[in-house]
């Protein structure tokens, strides 16, 4: 039998769930701030980070949302459990499955192919400069590479 998780871990879990409804409040704000002249970019390719699995994850999903977009969601592949989850609880929520698509998989593999494919309105990373630097030549080299 596996060992029982410390306190820590389950404090460290509410703060990530307290932090992901503070973004969600945050952003859901924002949107009334929006101009009526400011269009949407279209699709938004978010990668997240293994740190903060939920709050950072959630934070780029509902930024991109609220501001009218897409989003194609590629978390850290460490946690794709927990960001299915969290996309299945926003689909439930009223998020349409059309308007938020998660894929899992190997930054190198998966992201690469987000970035590297031009397709993407716009893409938003949170995680090292290594791989920041990374997608940027990727996007530089994609049909797309213009910023808007």
């Amino acid at each position: 039998m596996p060992p029982l998780p410390s306190v820590r871990f389950f404090f460290d879990a509410a703060g990530e769930v307290r932090e992901a409804v503070d973004f969600c409040r945050y952003y859901a704000l924002q949107t009334r701030r929006i101009s009526q002249l400011s269009a949407a970019r279209g699709v938004v390719v978010a990668i997240s980070p293994w740190n903060f699995p939920l709050a950072i994850f959630t934070g780029q999903i509902v930024a991109a949302l609220g501001a009218g977009n897409a989003v194609l969601a590629k978390p850290a592949e460490q946690t794709p459990r927990i960001a299915a989850l969290a996309v299945s609880l926003m689909h439930a929520a009223g998020v349409p499955e059309d308007a938020i698509q998660l894929l899992c998989g190997d930054g190198a593999v998966v992201g690469a192919a987000l970035t590297d494919a031009g397709k993407a309105d716009m893409v938003v990373f949170t995680g090292s400069t290594e791989t920041a630097k990374v997608i940027e030549m990727s996007i530089a080299g994609s049909a797309k590479p213009l910023y808007r």
